[in-house]
């Protein structure tokens, strides 16, 4: 998954989401239920490709996987300051860079990548609210 961040020069900051692969899904019902534990609400969120967006409108390019931020770089030549691994983030001491993903994860495993995201996209948040 790759987030997409505007609102380098206004408020409020808009953001979206997109990937490379498989549009049109829908988050699985344990996804949905550990999300909203987390306040997040992905009823009627569905999938859709990185392709659909207008790469310019977006100033800030935020990854799971270092690799995303590769691919990113190579296909719309995006400059390596346009691009965020969320994963570097994260307060806690860290084993990898990379965010698992959380699809067909077992329940531990989907709180874990969950948690995650939350102390990382806190992080985030201060960072954004505070340029």
């Amino acid at each position: 998954m790759i987030a997409a961040i505007a609102g380098r020069t206004t408020l409020p900051v808009r953001i979206t989401s997109a990937g490379f692969v498989r549009p049109g899904r829908i988050p699985p019902p344990a996804v949905l239920h550990c999300a909203r534990r987390y306040g997040v609400e992905l009823e009627g969120h569905t999938s859709r490709l990185i392709a659909a967006l207008n790469i310019p409108d977006w100033d800030l390019f935020v990854v799971m996987d270092p690799s995303y931020g590769d691919a990113l770089r190579r296909r719309y030549r995006l400059e390596p300051s346009r691009i965020l691994v969320l994963g570097d983030l994260d307060p806690q001491s860290i084993r990898q860079r990379r965010i698992e993903d959380p699809d067909g994860a077992s329940p531990e495993a989907l709180e874990s990548t969950y948690a995650r995201i939350a102390r990382c996209t806190e992080h985030l948040a201060t960072l954004l609210a505070t340029r």
